[in-house]
């Protein structure tokens, strides 16, 4: 993982968007975060990004979480990134079905920004835990 830890957040609703980018990029984490409304633009920025996660809202208009990974899926053989599934609806069924399309994680959405960044620093602990014992 790079020094300072890349997030690419795919979710239409500002103020998620808000609430993410506050924990993200507190002092605490000092990540580098990247924003799309849709997945047409996520994808526009992965050409030219290569995160360390990818952050996904389950429940968009047009083209939802799952979709996302399918078409995912087609792009990369094998995810360079870890794909965080993301909603406020989050079910053990849909966590199911995010993995089986090859996302990493399945997170419920929290408004409380404390709450996402010990949540995002768990993550990204776990993220640098097997390349420190290399």
């Amino acid at each position: 993982m790079k020094d300072e830890p890349v997030i690419l957040l795919l979710d239409d609703d500002d103020d998620d968007h808000h609430i993410f980018n506050l924990a993200a990029r507190s002092p605490a984490l000092n990540c580098k975060v990247y924003n799309a409304s849709n997945a047409e633009q996520a994808l526009h920025i992965l050409k030219s990004v290569t995160p360390d996660f990818v952050f996904v809202d389950m429940h968009m208009p047009r083209i939802d979480g799952i979709e996302f990974l399918v078409r995912l899926k087609e792009i990369y053989n094998k995810f360079p990134f870890e794909v965080a599934m993301f909603s406020t609806g989050m079910t053990k069924e849909l966590c199911e079905e995010a993995t089986k399309k090859g996302a990493t994680y399945c997170i419920r959405k929290s408004s409380s920004i404390d709450e996402l960044v010990k949540v995002l620093m768990k993550l990204l602990i776990e993220k640098a835990l097997p390349r420190m014992s290399m």
